[in-house]
């Protein structure tokens, strides 16, 4: 599984599509590419409404930093 890009890189190549269709396929990309989120985080209140499969995420936080966790429900799961 390859890491996501930074932010940077992110805009960068989010910018460079030229069309809804190259962004929207671009989003299935970075998604292919989460992690299994472990399945305590698998609920309603962290779900993200409107996505053709079932998306997750999760926010911690320690004192520096903010960290996202995402994952997504992979072909098969139910």
């Amino acid at each position: 599984m390859a890491a996501l890009p930074d932010k940077e890189k992110l805009l960068r190549n989010f910018t460079r599509c030229a069309n809804w269709e190259e962004k929207y396929l671009y989003i299935i990309e970075l998604g292919q590419r989460l992690a299994e989120l472990n399945p305590q985080d698998r609920n309603p209140q962290n779900t993200i409404h409107g996505c053709q499969s079932q998306v997750w995420i999760v926010m911690r936080r320690n004192a520096k930093r903010h960290y996202r966790i995402a994952g997504r429900q992979r072909r098969g799961d139910r």
